[in-house]
């Protein structure tokens, strides 16, 4: 059950970052200076890698906005494979905290 409501929510994050309203926007640059397009050409990327028991180092947060819909995306560079980012949605919260909806890779991200 848990993995059909993932992949609901990773479905609803690819179709809402194809609206061509939606809007991202970098609240820093931890992994470079990227525009709308890119960002959203980056995270649409997003598939089910399979955990292989390492953590995060670093954080990148996006804003994103579409209509008058606001949310936030956290991309979070892999501590082992620099080129895996892990992506949070706060839109859906499981529990605490919010969790990993997905992860994808890059070598524009750096």
């Amino acid at each position: 059950m848990q993995t059909i409501i993932l992949k609901n929510i990773q479905n609803e994050f690819i179709e809402t970052i194809k609206k061509s309203n939606t809007e991202m926007t970098q609240s820093d640059y931890t992994f470079g200076i990227f525009d709308n397009q890119v960002l959203k050409t980056e995270l649409l990327k997003i598939k089910d890698i399979q955990p292989h028991h390492s953590g995060t180092s670093r954080i990148m947060k996006v804003r994103m906005k579409t209509g008058n819909e606001i949310s936030n995306i956290r991309i979070e560079q892999d501590s082992q494979n620099k080129n895996e980012f892990w992506v949070f949605w706060d839109k859906y919260w499981f529990g605490n905290e919010d969790e990993e909806i997905g992860r994808f890779y890059s070598n524009n991200l750096k």
